[in-house]
């Protein structure tokens, strides 16, 4: 299955942009396009999901956390390319940077994926917060 996005941009800032992507298919809402080494399909089936995304939005690389369920937050991550493996050793939830290009993949099943940027949108932040993030207040000290 090919992996479909709702491209978003926000008002006002169009050097910033967002995608989400929609996992619905007739076989099941988790049947194919799984972007997460970790969990579902097998390793060539995740690096065809993931280039396909990469591709719709336009990229080549982007900037990926072995997300914890926790509330640190990594500045200015390192990119990685969509066949990468291991996962980066970056332990944490959330990411920020002020470099132009960089995108910061956030990976959510029914956690809360939250984009913020400065109203320049020179600084951008990407937050990964779910029921353990929440309790830790990780919305608010994460771009605190």
């Amino acid at each position: 299955m090919a992996v479909h996005l709702l491209h978003c941009q926000f008002p006002g800032l169009s050097a910033v942009r967002c995608a989400f992507q929609l996992r619905a298919s007739a076989a099941g809402p988790l049947d194919g396009g799984s972007i997460s080494f970790t969990s579902g399909p097998g390793r060539e089936e995740v690096e065809a999901s993931r280039r396909d995304f990469l591709t719709q939005c336009g990229l080549e690389d982007w900037c990926e956390l072995n997300q914890v369920h926790g509330d640190v937050m990594v500045f200015d991550p390192e990119r990685v390319a969509p066949d990468a493996k291991p996962l980066p050793d970056a332990n944490a939830d959330g990411m920020a940077t002020s470099q132009k290009g960089r995108a910061l993949l956030i990976k959510t099943a029914d956690c809360q994926p939250l984009l913020v940027a400065h109203k320049s949108g020179r600084f951008v932040a990407a937050l990964h917060v779910g029921w353990r993030g929440n309790r830790l207040l990780f919305p608010f000290t994460g771009v605190g």
